[in-house]
């Protein structure tokens, strides 16, 4: 993982980050134009549940660049991964990838791949200074885990 590469996906945050924004505006903008539409004098719908997942992706998006940020200060600082970390890591950071892409995957399987690579490092005996490394990369996965599988199975985004 070079120095671009994690310079490209802080940027492709931060553009997920406008995107969201924008989804923000239009969410809304929904909601007042239903509150303000007296032909109908209907109550917005669902606003509330896309603002949940609207949340949801912002803390995706903020867990995502933080292991990038992390990924790239340990290149900087030429920090050596222990491989028993890394090719573990980078295969999981694959198929959260993929789950990500398929909103249909079941993130069940991948959320044990994780749990079991931290206890397996548990009982390893790496170097210390990497452990608030991995720890931090670790749980920030769980967290976007977490995520994927939260906004999958959200009614409005099922519907």
């Amino acid at each position: 993982m070079g120095s671009q590469d994690t310079e490209d996906w802080i940027e492709r945050s931060r553009n997920i980050d406008r995107d969201l924004q924008q989804a923000w505006s239009l969410v809304k903008l929904s909601s007042e134009s239903g509150m303000w539409n007296f032909r109908t004098r209907r109550q917005p719908t669902g606003g509330d549940d896309l603002a949940e997942i609207l949340k949801r992706l912002e803390e995706g998006v903020a867990q995502t660049r933080s292991i990038s940020r992390q990924v790239r200060e340990s290149s900087r600082q030429a920090q050596q991964w222990d491989s028993i970390f890394s090719d573990r890591f980078v295969d999981l950071l694959a198929r959260l990838g993929e789950a990500i892409a398929d909103p249909d995957a079941n993130v069940k399987a991948l959320r044990s791949d994780v749990n079991s690579l931290a206890d397996d490092l548990s009982r390893e005996d790496l170097p210390g200074m990497m452990w608030p490394l991995y720890g931090s990369l670790i749980a920030s996965m769980r967290i976007i885990i977490d995520v994927v599988d939260d906004v999958a199975t959200a009614n409005p985004v099922r519907a």
